[in-house]
């Protein structure tokens, strides 16, 4: 319990630095922001799984988003989605998670490929299947079903004039003082987007 209370504060401290980024760009005088900036929408679909004594009990299941992106300058990007995935468990049944995340994405500017790094924050909802929940019972090994997560993500994104495609990989810390079962997740993804 105290080490996913610790977890859950170093989770707090990662969040805080997107925060603080977005709390500067908000106080920037007008005549320096960005005129060019761009909106994007896009799908994710990739696969997730869990780490630690979650992923001992559970194997390899699709996920999926919606995300919607603001690029204020060449160099960085807002982030907020819609994220959800389905994780097998080697007991019966599944694990699906729904939830939301924000988060900032940094990458060199340039042309046309474009490699980043990010980070945020989020919570999801846990939810067992029927199967799932009676093979977890006696164990109670999710404990909580809304945990908080700091998305650690690095990628490449590709464009081709409006159109964006790529590829990411991220891995979440999860925290929540119930989450007896511990660990946290990964997750793959491929990208597709367009820009208005």
């Amino acid at each position: 319990m105290a080490k996913f209370r610790r977890l859950g504060w170093l989770a707090g401290l990662l969040a805080l630095a997107p925060v603080a980024a977005m709390a500067q760009a908000i106080g920037e005088p007008e005549e320096d922001v960005d005129e060019t900036a761009e909106a994007e929408v896009g799908l994710r679909a990739g696969v997730a799984t869990f780490t630690g004594g979650l992923g001992a009990v559970t194997g390899v299941g699709p996920s999926w988003a919606v995300q919607a992106d603001i690029t204020r300058n060449e160099m960085v990007d807002w982030e907020l989605a819609y994220v959800g995935s389905r994780v097998p468990t080697t007991l019966g049944g599944a694990i699906w998670s729904n939830g939301v995340q924000g988060a900032v994405r940094v990458s060199p500017a340039g042309e046309g490929i474009d490699p980043y790094v990010g980070a945020g924050f989020g919570a999801s909802l846990l939810n067992p299947n029927n199967a799932a929940e009676a093979a977890f019972a006696p164990d109670d090994i999710l404990g909580s079903d809304l945990i908080g997560e700091v998305p650690l993500m690095a990628g490449v994104q590709f464009d081709a004039g409006p159109v964006t495609a790529g590829v990411r990989g991220t891995y979440h810390l999860l925290f929540g003082d119930e989450l007896s079962g511990g660990g946290n997740a990964f997750s793959a993804a491929a990208t597709v987007g367009g820009v208005f």
